[in-house]
């Protein structure tokens, strides 16, 4: 659609680290067009049953980083990470296929 003032691009995930996680480690979300504050941009775990609160608690949030505590009551993360702005959905990168 034709959004109000924004760019209407979707955000890429370039890389995530680490590559393995597990609960209470940090996940740094590389990319590009994360927008300057978290708003009600969201992270979405391809793998998670609602409420989706895996990946809640973000400690920080700029358009080309985020950093989010992780909540895995069972340790690794499997599945794919997106990251959605503005109601635009970013390319999946993670674990799974």
């Amino acid at each position: 659609g034709s959004g109000c003032g924004g760019s209407g691009s979707a955000p890429v995930i370039s890389s995530l680290v680490p590559s393995s996680l597990y609960d209470r480690d940090v996940l740094t979300i590389n990319g590009s067009g994360f927008g300057s504050s978290k708003g009600t941009s969201t992270i979405n775990l391809s793998t998670a049953a609602p409420p989706d609160d895996q990946l809640s608690d973000v400690k920080l949030w700029s358009d080309t980083k985020i950093e989010v505590t992780a909540s895995l009551y069972g340790g690794l993360i499997s599945g794919n990470i997106t990251v959605t702005v503005n109601s635009q959905t970013s390319n999946a990168a993670g674990k799974g296929t």
